[in-house]
């Protein structure tokens, strides 16, 4: 949701093709709206930053709320 709004906020609108030079994606939908394969899509991308911050030397540590 951060991303729809973030987008929303900077003047994106959806579009039927992306243009970034007009602001238009086509991905600017809810995630109910996105097809199957555009959401594995980005799970797919979400699993991978593990391991591309461990190879920065960082790490994905759960935060501790007290």
């Amino acid at each position: 949701m951060y991303w729809y709004r973030y987008k929303k906020e900077c003047g994106w609108k959806y579009g039927n093709v992306k243009d970034s030079k007009k602001k238009i994606d086509c991905d600017l939908v809810s995630w109910n709206s996105l097809t199957q394969d555009k959401k594995d899509k980005l799970y797919k991308m979400v699993e991978i930053w593990p391991e591309i911050l461990a190879k920065s030397n960082f790490k994905i540590e759960p935060v501790r709320v007290s």
